[in-house]
């Protein structure tokens, strides 16, 4: 995938002023979101439209931030309306050319 450096990622994570803690946590957590990035594009490379419900299902862990992460990036796509477990409406995604190349 086309990603920012993780000095520069790392320093979106942490405010200038925060405690080094802070600049080591989010220093570590950058090689997390890139992994998880790359695990979300893996399981779409079938192309199949999926909820972000049905993501974490698979995965096993949240990832509304890192779906909004790749739609910024146009790695992924919306494709259509569905509901959720509860009933509320919920978004379907597709793997973008641009998603299935940088990943593969």
């Amino acid at each position: 995938m086309n990603r920012p450096s993780n000095i520069y990622a790392a320093k979106k994570m942490a405010r200038r002023k925060d405690p080094y803690t802070s600049h080591a946590a989010a220093h570590k957590a950058v090689g997390s979101v890139s992994s998880q990035h790359s695990q979300i594009l893996d399981l779409m490379q079938d192309r199949k439209p999926r909820s972000t419900e049905e993501i974490e299902i698979t995965l096993g862990y949240d990832i509304h931030r890192r779906i909004s992460e790749l739609h910024e990036n146009q790695m992924i796509q919306q494709h259509s309306e569905t509901r959720n477990a509860n009933g509320y409406k919920a978004m379907r995604y597709e793997i973008t050319t641009k998603g299935i190349h940088q990943n593969g």
